[in-house]
């Protein structure tokens, strides 16, 4: 019996931690970027450039990970609430990254084109834009 429970309660923490920190492959596409100039205006996105990079989102370490050129390390500080905005649901974080700079990280999930994914990062002066495919 002892047995039992046991097997059940390692059950139950095993089920646990699959709901509430789960760990999300994603590889990118390509990347644009926007930049606020001197006068504060932003400019348009520049043509996307093939870029060929990992992206995990990992809940349960409450960390983005962008394993480009230049590793970038984002320390989720805040889960924002879901949103539905044009045909787009869209889950928001408020993060740290590995400099101490405080930023946006969101990522897009496109209803209409196949459930495509965008990452885009928002700094005060940049906005990156990751295309991304869902890697199970």
């Amino acid at each position: 019996m002892k047995q039992l429970i046991n097997i059940s309660v390692l059950l139950f923490l095993f089920s646990i931690s699959k709901i509430y920190g789960q760990t999300y492959n994603f590889e990118t596409t390509d990347l644009s970027i926007s930049v606020k100039d001197n006068t504060k205006k932003w400019s348009d996105f520049a043509n996307p450039k093939d870029v060929k990079i990992s992206v995990v989102l990992d809940t349960k370490k409450d960390r983005i990970t962008i394993y480009s050129e230049i590793y970038q390390f984002f320390k989720i500080v805040n889960y924002k609430e879901k949103q539905i905005v044009n045909n787009r649901d869209i889950v928001s974080f408020d993060c740290v990254n590995q400099e101490g700079t405080k930023c946006l990280l969101a990522i897009h999930t496109i209803n209409d084109q196949k459930n495509s994914n965008q990452l885009y990062v928002y700094f005060k002066d940049i906005v990156l834009i990751y295309n991304m495919i869902y890697v199970e």
